[in-house]
């Protein structure tokens, strides 16, 4: 009896001891190995070679799904003008997941800029970075999927012509972790505009900094000279006096408002933006009071204030009910307003109303004098105090229905709404509406002001002007957007000074559905 008792023991002990030791050694493959999906990108930059990049393409959509899925093809047009890489990519008809990004500025060698533009835009951890003039052939490709990839070490490859004449590994081919490349602050685009060196350089501060691991049996193809850039001078002898300067400057995104994200196309299938926005509304977490300080319209401009960010003035209130205001305190000029929904204002001027409710001007009151329709004001008031479509927005329930007479921003100016993700803006849009007196449009922009092809329900604006200071701009709305998983911002320019308006967790009810679909995926991915 003895014996089969210790006979258990023993078998327990010893399982144990094997469950641990899997569960250990799995545990270091998630946190120190390839990232879980195994993805990878291929970056290079391209400039007016759209043959070699119709190449290019044209290689990679004809491996095998399962390599396809684990590849994104990643590229910088470094401001060609000539034939830009777009003209290429939008009609290009293979299976792919390809990003595509643009500098709008044409400064010859900008490679330096081009690459640390792809690596702070890169969707995966590992990046292998090469030339236009350089691809993999599927079998070697597969080589370099498997490889056990390790932060801290930095891998380069053999080289071969397309004959199979094997040369030195080329400089501008590595592979590497995106936190690694940044570790020794990327590329230095004080060698930008001139031939040579901008990587020597870079290599030479990669090896003082991580090991290096070659592999010799691992070939990346070499496509010959015709396929490199052609028409820029490539003497070297500027760029090698700057390599041996020793106090150089080092510069990063020296032209990052001129960075634009054109184009992404997907090889597997995408999350559409809404569904990602309605499960967002759904998830429990949403159903909480935790949110009234950003979406109660009085309490949001204490939090506003705390951020640093100004609001427009509460003249008069909070008021529970629309019976407490007298019509001889209402100013000639001023907004009243609900604090718990969307579009719950009346625009007073001159003693008129010239807005009313989310659409206005609303035919019931437009035009008229608050005093000749004072009473039908205060009914209206009071019936939007109820809740605000609780059921898809529930963090409306939770507000307590104030309300508040607000000044009248006069000229009414443009909504400027700034689409931010963990606190991050992903896009802006710049909305013209009848309370400007004009119809109702919107214009699309990146977070650097370059105007993107996006749409909803309404068409482009026509001669819209970017506000000057529309970084300022960004800075506000990712402040006040920390810590939110995703919220649209709304913000105004009131000449010249940066005024809160608002923060939605339900643009338009969730019911969004951006065109074309690369706007879509581009915010979908933003997401992510």
């Amino acid at each position: 009896m003895i014996f089969y008792i210790v006979l258990c023991i023993v078998v327990i002990i010893l399982a144990i001891i094997i469950w641990g030791g899997v569960t250990k050694w799995k545990f270091i493959k998630r946190k120190d190995g390839y990232e879980k999906k195994k993805k990878l990108t291929i970056y290079f930059p391209y400039y007016n070679q759209p043959d070699v990049l119709q190449k290019q393409l044209e290689n990679y959509s004809k491996m095998s799904p399962e390599i396809k899925k684990k590849i994104t093809i990643f590229i910088v047009d470094d401001g060609s003008m000539k034939s830009p890489a777009i003209d290429v990519i939008k009609n290009f008809k293979g299976n792919l997941h390809i990003i595509l990004y643009r500098i709008n500025i044409d400064i010859p060698w900008n490679m330096p800029e081009a690459d640390n533009l792809a690596f702070s835009k890169t969707q995966t951890d590992y990046v292998f970075c090469t030339n236009i003039d350089h691809f993999f052939i599927e079998e070697e490709l597969n080589k370099l999927l498997n490889i056990d990839l390790k932060q801290g070490i930095f891998y380069t490859i053999n080289r071969r012509s397309e004959d199979g004449i094997v040369s030195h590994p080329h400089p501008h081919s590595y592979l590497i972790h995106k936190d690694d490349y940044w570790k020794i602050n990327g590329m230095n685009e004080y060698f930008s505009g001139n031939y040579g060196h901008d990587d020597k350089d870079f290599i030479s501060r990669l090896k003082k900094k991580f090991k290096n691991k070659y592999f010799s049996d691992i070939y990346i193809t070499n496509a010959g000279k015709d396929a490199a850039a052609t028409g820029l001078n490539r003497s070297v002898e500027i760029n090698a006096a700057k390599l041996n300067e020793k106090n150089k400057p080092h510069l990063i995104f020296q032209h990052k408002n001129k960075y634009q994200f054109l184009f992404e196309k997907i090889f597997e299938k995408y999350i559409p933006f809404t569904t990602k926005l309605k499960k967002y509304m759904k998830s429990p977490k949403m159903n909480s009071d935790k949110w009234v300080k950003h979406v109660d319209k009085v309490l949001f401009k204490d939090y506003a204030k705390s951020k640093g960010v100004d609001t427009a003035k509460i003249i008069l209130g909070p008021f529970d009910d629309a019976n407490e205001m007298k019509l001889k305190d209402i100013p000639e000029n001023c907004v009243l307003k609900l604090n718990n929904g969307s579009g719950r204002n009346i625009g007073i001027k001159n003693g008129k109303i010239i807005f009313d409710g989310p659409d206005g001007p609303n035919e019931h009151f437009k035009g008229k004098l608050v005093k000749d329709v004072w009473n039908n004001i205060k009914k209206q008031l009071n019936d939007w105090r109820r809740p605000f479509n609780t059921g898809e927005e529930p963090w409306y329930s939770h507000i307590k229905p104030k309300i508040f007479v607000e000044e009248l921003l006069d000229p009414v100016p443009p909504d400027i709404r700034f689409w931010t993700f963990n606190g991050k803006v992903g896009a802006i849009h710049i909305t013209q509406n009848a309370r400007m007196g004009l119809e109702h449009c919107q214009t699309y922009y990146d977070r650097n002001g370059n105007e993107i092809d996006c749409k909803l329900e309404y068409p482009k604006c026509k001669n819209q002007e970017k506000p000057e200071n529309l970084d300022e701009m960004v800075k506000a709305a990712e402040s006040l957007g920390e810590g939110l998983e995703f919220a649209r911002i709304d913000l105004y320019n009131y000449n010249g000074k940066i005024l809160g308006g608002e923060i939605t967790f339900a643009p338009y009810a969730g019911n969004v559905e951006f065109k074309p679909k690369s706007c879509d995926i581009m915010l979908s991915n933003f997401w992510n």
